[in-house]
């Protein structure tokens, strides 16, 4: 027996029987549907915000990376983290080595679980945990991890199943209609997001994403944006670095250029390297570098180019003659260094090359001046010691020849003034005088220049002296010989010195003789000999109270017959300081003085026996 559905017989409600079955079948369609595109929406928007949160994130990480700005990538995924407080949970970025370069939302990495493979299996869990490469212009310069939070989704998924009923026994149209309007609000937010990113990814960071409302997708659109906005400020840092590295490259006055680690030939070179070799730059490029080098140098240039690859230097520099394209050669200073990227892998040889001929042929111009120099001072040298002898010993030779004729001349004036002074009027006994004083004058005159001419002749015999019993020595001679010049002396005890004996005898007592001669208008006559040591040099001096002389002339006062007083002030010959200087020169040492008139002078000499070639 077949059961039969009485059927309304109204159209009415046959219409609404049917719209009530066809709604009834609808509903049990939609419900069981609804089920089904519930997972299916779920994980479709799963996986487009992970579209949208993956670039997003590549894009804040990968410039970081490059740059090596660790602490700006620190501070952006704090921003991204907590801007999607309910959505990017944590992130964990690892660098080429697998080594944390940056974290947020997360403090110990050994608690994450390893990622998921599918989505939509994971969907009840409270936090999908991902792993996604970062990569920048191709190439992957680490790994990005993040949670990601279906909290919001799991509540919604419940939230759909719970109202599905109600909501569906809403006109389907109704439903139907407000649906297809959710949806279209949402794709349209969604699809500006998708142009944004499309726009990014063409290279067009001045495109902002349109925002609207205050949820969720409109606080995404925003850190879009400022996403955007810190991508192209990093390029535009990007594009000024390169630009100034290129500037420096062309303009450099340098010769620089790029070497491949392979073949070893030319990547990229400048203008002035090509100015240096003579040619142009596209000549340059592709070509050996080695083809440049003489084969004299090529040892070396490979020896350093090996420390280079193996990382014992850093640098390396040598001074090489580089072949141009006509066959001239040209000195350069080549300094060459390996670049590396950050895995430590080699990219490519900098060089770096100076034209150097200007300073060879300088350096050879002075070789050539220098050695000409020495051959001449050699010269100059032979012929002044011929010269300094020639004339010494033609002072010595007119010196002891004049002492004949002028013990002559005052013997005679003598026997003259003795015998005849009675036959003499004072005029004639007045010149007779003049004569005697003249001559007696001229005596002293070749006995200095004989002392002179000894000081320069004899060979200088060094020994240790007591150089204060020395100068009491002089000093008592001098008392001896004027009785009448009462000098109150002080000798500092104790004084040594390595030196000549008779020659430095023979300074002192010229000196000496001087500070006798000038304390003779003296009140109360002073005489001082000492030393003082002045960074290891003993400085020896001899002081007096007497006449002085002035300071600008000072340089006048060693010379031969050079005096600073008149004859009718004090006598002498004038030959005195020199003789001193020669012999304090004669022991490597020098002599100096300082004085102020009316005061008094002071003469200050060193010595230095081991400079022997003023004792030779």
């Amino acid at each position: 027996m077949k059961l039969r559905v009485p059927m309304p017989r109204s159209l009415r409600s046959r219409l609404l029987l049917a719209c009530s079955l066809v709604e009834i079948v609808l509903l049990s369609l939609l419900l069981s549907n609804s089920v089904r595109l519930i997972n299916e929406a779920l994980e479709a928007s799963v996986e487009s915000a992970l579209q949208q949160t993956v670039p997003m994130l590549n894009a804040i990480i990968a410039p970081n990376l490059v740059e090596g700005d660790y602490a700006t990538l620190q501070d952006s995924l704090n921003e991204v983290v907590n801007a999607h407080a309910k959505g990017v949970v944590y992130v964990l970025v690892l660098d080429g080595q697998q080594r944390i370069a940056a974290r947020a939302g997360i403090n110990d990495t050994r608690l994450l679980p390893p990622p998921v493979t599918h989505i939509g299996s994971r969907l009840d869990q409270p936090v999908l945990h991902l792993q996604q490469p970062v990569t920048f212009a191709g190439q992957t310069l680490g790994t990005l991890r993040f949670g990601l939070s279906t909290e919001i989704i799991a509540n919604a998924r419940s939230a759909l199943l719970q109202q599905g009923g109600l909501i569906a026994t809403v006109e389907v149209a109704l439903t139907f209609l407000l649906l297809s309007l959710l949806g279209f609000w949402l794709t349209k937010n969604l699809a500006h997001l998708v142009s944004g990113s499309q726009a990014i990814a063409a290279g067009h960071y001045d495109r902002p994403v349109p925002v609207s409302g205050n949820d969720e997708i409109a606080e995404l659109a925003s850190n879009f944006n400022r996403m955007a906005g810190s991508v192209q400020q990093k390029m535009q840092e990007l594009r000024a670095s390169e630009s100034e590295y290129r500037a420096l490259f062309e303009q450099a006055a340098v010769g620089m250029g790029h070497i491949g680690v392979q073949d070893h030939c030319w990547l990229r070179v400048n203008p002035k390297l090509a100015e240096i070799l003579d040619c142009e730059p596209q000549q340059l490029l592709g070509k050996s570098f080695t083809a440049l080098f003489q084969p004299a140098d090529m040892p070396t240039v490979e020896r350093n180019r090996t420390r280079l690859d193996s990382g014992e230097r850093q640098v390396f520099e040598n001074d090489v003659q580089l072949r141009r394209t006509d066959g001239t050669l040209v000195w350069s200073r080549l300094t060459a260094s390996l670049h590396r990227n950050e895995a430590g892998e080699p990219q490519y040889y900098i060089a770096v090359v100076q034209d150097d001929s200007k300073r060879k042929a300088a350096e050879a111009e002075l070789e050539h001046y220098r050695i000409h120099l020495e051959d001449l001072v050699a010269q100059r040298t032979t012929a002044l010691a011929a010269a300094n002898r020639e004339l010494e010993s033609f002072s010595y030779s007119v010196s002891h020849d004049l002492k004949v004729p002028l013990r002559s001349i005052d013997g005679f004036s003598q026997i003259l003034a003795e015998d005849y002074e009675s036959l003499l009027d004072n005029s004639g006994r007045d010149y007779l005088q003049r004569i005697r004083r003249a001559v007696q004058h001229m005596g002293r005159l070749t006995d200095a220049l004989l002392s002179l001419a000894k000081v320069g002749r004899g060979e200088c015999r060094l020994e240790t002296l007591d150089f204060s019993d020395l100068a009491q020595g002089v000093v008592d001679d001098l008392k001896i010989a004027h009785p009448r010049h009462k000098v109150n002396v002080v000798v500092q005890p104790g004084m040594q010195i390595v030196a000549d004996a008779n020659l430095l005898r023979t300074a002192m007592q010229s000196l000496l003789d001087n500070a006798w001669k000038f304390t003779g208008k003296a009140a109360d006559p002073q005489v001082e000999i000492g030393s003082f040591n002045v960074q290891g040099n003993t400085v020896f001096f001899v002081r007096d109270n007497g006449a002085g002389f002035n300071p600008a002339y000072s340089s006048r006062l060693f010379g031969v017959f050079q005096r600073l007083h008149t004859a009718e002030e004090f006598q002498g010959t004038g030959v005195g300081l020199a003789t001193v200087q020669r012999v304090i020169h004669r022991h490597g040492g020098r002599i100096w003085a300082e004085a102020e008139p009316g005061r008094g002078a002071v003469f200050y000499f060193t010595i230095q026996p081991e400079v022997r070639a003023a004792a030779a």
